[in-house]
């Protein structure tokens, strides 16, 4: 395996560089060193890894100290990630916007694009959103509707089905509603996301 993420990287491939940082973080097969993991963590999220980006991402804005987190840093990984067509990552955008940037619309704007790349959990966090008597902190904020919770209930029960089902329209034929207080997104209330 060493081998091949070494040619990989020689190659410039984003997940080799991922998979050496992997290796380097917890001394499988090579000397542990967090600084070449870094280094090579790093340089997988700047060739484009959604993984890699959501690790820095995730590293800037939970992983520091709490007087060194900075969302505004991790903010432009999180948004390359989930421009991508990883489902993963696309869950860990929509976590960050709903976490620690509270902007709700985002975040299920961020949760829906993973449901249209068939996510699961995209999936049981919309119909969890506008359930007719959802829990306040499942909820984000928005109003009860019986028509999407019903719509993404089933398409959820598709994927279940049929685990490489993809949504590719569901966006553009089921746009989400604006939130009550924030609008399309917390930022620009008028506006609505775009990738």
């Amino acid at each position: 395996m060493l081998e091949l993420y070494e040619r990989m990287v020689k190659l410039k491939v984003p997940l080799g560089y991922y998979n050496w940082a992997v290796i380097a973080e917890n001394g499988r097969g090579v000397l542990k060193s967090d600084r070449m993991a870094s280094s090579y963590m790093f340089q997988a999220a700047q060739l484009g890894s959604p993984l890699a980006q959501v690790v820095i991402g995730n590293h800037l804005s939970f992983g520091l100290p709490r007087d060194k987190q900075d969302d505004q840093m991790a903010e432009p990984y999180f948004r390359c990630a989930g421009a991508q067509e990883s489902p993963e990552a696309v869950i860990e955008a929509a976590a960050f916007y709903k976490i620690a940037k509270k902007n709700m619309p985002r975040a299920l704007f961020y949760y829906q694009r993973a449901a249209s790349l068939g996510s699961s959990t995209g999936f049981n966090t919309l119909s969890g959103v506008f359930e007719s008597k959802p829990e306040p902190m499942y909820n984000l904020g928005y109003r009860p509707n019986l028509e999407l919770h019903e719509l993404y209930l089933e398409l959820s029960s598709q994927l279940d089905a049929n685990p490489a089902l993809r949504f590719p329209s569901l966006m553009k034929d089921h746009p989400l509603p604006a939130h009550p207080t924030q609008g399309f997104d917390a930022e620009h209330p008028d506006r609505r996301p775009m990738l």
